[in-house]
């Protein structure tokens, strides 16, 4: 599983520096859910997005420069805030599988696994290693409604569209997004995990309010404005879009149901935990091709469980949800009685596995909310099967996940450069200027040599304040390249701006 994190400034008056701690506070926590890659987006209100991307722990951001002004943007510059961990499933760990993924006017972040990506990249002649950058290529060429068409499996995601400067949120109810409006109804934070946003609410500067779920299959729109926020609900299927203005951020948390217990979201992923609501098809269990019984048994991979609330002091458990290893579009439920303790207790050796075998107790067809399953099955009887494979949980095993990490850093770590929009373009030192700006820089030539790059070497070049004249001169990348430093710089009679 992964996580995502962030904040939005309902009034774009901008963030305060308290909340870069803030936000770094719940990268960490959201750690917790993936620890193989790291990646944050910040968007400004220019209708352009900064984003980094770097392997491992949320503390590796803080070894690159470009993470530090970052930091500074979020004071004086960014809207919006998007962090995201991930916990690879699918693909190998590298900075290029981190997210967020950046496809034509779309930048995206993805909690979940899609059951079709294989089809899904034959469909689209793509050759993407993770299913996720998939989901984003989607949107960018074929739209949100066609894209859900298309996806089958879990997934809550979050984007920022350049189109019109929105940041979206939709999810299905295989995955959670919590959100928490402040006391001042000016700011509110969203969070695949509850307890991030009990943190945030325990700190003096962020006293959250109220913590509601995010509907499921609903679209949520927010888009920058002059002086407010205007935020588009779009039930799917349905096209029914309401408005609402951020002067009144609560207007649009009223008639939001409170945060549900994890026996509520077992009971919505499933359709039913309940064997008196379980329509059992006799004959017609088909795994593979193969006929099943109840009483057989079932190999299954572990996706995901959440905790059952505890009834009367009764005992912890947990509800656990999976896929068969032998045919995906069969989904494997089990109830735990245990904590999540007890269920890494089951695979505490060095070669870890999290498949599980059980037996088939009931099973049926869903009719809600299918997204592509053939059948619902319950298990009982369950024992885990050890047999080596990526599909860790979020925080098993620990140091097998930084050993894997640390096998990729010598090669893969780095940062992906600031996103530009179409009218924009990034220099050598990360910053963004217009284009038409670079073309008249590059018109009067470089300051040294005045020879005048093209707009292809724009990322090669750089802007330097001149010490003698306090003029802004232009460094091609010839230049750029001897005189990135700042002693350097005095040397020729300029200084890094």
């Amino acid at each position: 599983m992964c996580g995502i994190v962030g904040m939005v400034e309902g009034s774009f008056s901008g963030f305060n520096q308290s909340d870069q701690q803030l936000f770094f506070g719940m990268l960490l926590l959201n750690s917790f859910r993936g620890i193989h890659s790291t990646g944050v987006m910040g968007l400004n209100k220019k209708g352009q997005q900064d984003i980094i991307k770097v392997l491992g722990h949320p503390y590796e951001l803080l070894k690159w420069q470009s993470y530090g002004e970052f930091n500074k943007r979020v004071s004086n510059a960014y809207w919006a805030l998007v962090g995201h961990g991930r916990s690879a499933t699918q693909g190998s760990v590298i900075v290029d599988n981190a997210h967020p993924f950046m496809h034509g006017h779309i930048s995206l972040v993805h909690n979940g696994t899609l059951l079709n990506f294989e089809s899904l990249q034959k469909s689209m002649k793509t050759n993407f290693e993770v299913d996720s950058e998939v989901i984003c290529y989607s949107l960018a060429n074929n739209g949100l409604a066609d894209t859900l068409k298309e996806i089958r499996g879990a997934y809550s995601l979050v984007w920022f569209d350049t189109k019109d400067n929105s940041l979206n949120f939709i999810r299905n109810y295989e995955r959670p997004m919590e959100l928490g409006l402040t006391h001042f109804q000016d700011t509110f934070y969203f969070a695949s995990e509850r307890n991030v946003l009990d943190w945030v609410s325990s700190k003096k500067t962020s006293k959250i309010k109220e913590i509601k779920v995010l509907p499921a299959h609903e679209h949520w729109k927010i888009i920058k404005e002059e002086a407010r926020a205007r935020i588009e609900i779009t039930p799917y299927p349905q096209n029914n879009v309401k408005i609402y203005s951020s002067r009144n951020l609560a207007s649009y948390f009223d008639g939001l149901e409170e945060e549900s217990s994890a026996e509520d979201l077992a009971m919505a992923y499933t359709g039913s935990v309940s064997e008196k609501k379980v329509v059992v098809q006799k004959p017609g269990l088909w795994i593979a091709g193969n006929e099943a019984h109840i009483g057989d048994n079932v190999v299954f991979s572990v996706n995901d469980w959440v905790q059952i609330k505890k009834e009367h002091g009764g005992p912890a458990s947990l509800f656990i949800t999976g896929t068969s290893v032998l045919d995906v579009r069969v989904e494997v439920c089990h109830r735990f009685e245990g904590t999540e303790e007890d269920l890494y207790a089951l695979f505490e050796k060095d070669d870890i596995d999290f498949k599980m075998m059980g037996k088939i107790r009931n099973y049926y067809k869903p009719t809600k909310h299918p997204d592509g399953k053939l059948y619902r099955v319950f298990v009982d009887n369950v024992e885990p099967m050890a047999a080596g494979t990526l599909l860790l949980p979020y925080n098993a095993k620990e140091k097998l996940q930084e050993r894997q990490i640390e096998e990729q850093k010598a090669t893969d770590a780095k940062v992906v450069a600031f996103r530009t929009t179409a009218s924009t373009v990034s220099l050598k030192d990360d910053r963004i200027i217009t284009i038409k700006k670079y073309n008249t820089y590059s018109s009067m030539g470089c300051f040294i040599c005045s020879s005048k790059p093209t707009l292809s070497e724009a990322h090669k070049c750089l802007v330097v304040k001149n010490l003698e004249n306090h003029s802004l001169d232009f460094l091609c990348p010839k230049c750029a390249a001897q005189h990135t430093f700042e002693n350097e710089a005095i040397k020729h009679g300029a200084k890094l701006h």
